[in-house]
C-alpha cells in the first residue's frame, strides 16, 4: 500500500491517532470538499485513503475487514469489526467523507479514540 509515499509525514510507527491526524490534515489539502472525494482527479488517493483508515483500526484494536450487507435504502458497505465492540463498525469511505465535510482535522483520531 505505500501510503508513506503519498502523504508526507506518516508517524514511523503508522497504525494509530497521530497516523490517522497527519493523513486526515493531508487529504484536506487536496480535497476541497466532500463532493469531490472520489473524482476522477483524487480517486486514487481517496480509495488509498480508505485503506489507510481502516486498516489503522483493523492493525490497531486487532479487528477485521467487513462487508455489511445492504440494509432497506442502504447499500452494501466496507467497515471494519472492532472486537470490543458489538453493533459498531467504522465505515472507513464514511470517514473520508465526513472529514472531507466537516474539515476539522480531528475526525478520523476522534472516532479512533
Amino acid at each position: 500500500m505505500m501510503i508513506d509515499e503519498d502523504i508526507p509525514g506518516l508517524p514511523r510507527r503508522p497504525w494509530g491517532a497521530d497516523t490517522l491526524r497527519v493523513a486526515e490534515e493531508y487529504a484536506l489539502t487536496q480535497v476541497s470538499g466532500k463532493e469531490e472525494t472520489f473524482d476522477g482527479e483524487h480517486q486514487r488517493l481517496a480509495w488509498r485513503l480508505v485503506r489507510l483508515v481502516g486498516q489503522t483500526f483493523v492493525e490497531a484494536f486487532d479487528g477485521t475487514w467487513v462487508n455489511l450487507p445492504a440494509e432497506g435504502s442502504s447499500p452494501a458497505r466496507v467497515a471494519v469489526d472492532l472486537p470490543f465492540r458489538k453493533m459498531f463498525y467504522p465505515e472507513p469511505i464514511t470517514l473520508l467523507t465526513a472529514a472531507m465535510k466537516r474539515r476539522t482535522g480531528e475526525e478520523w483520531a476522534l472516532v479512533f479514540g
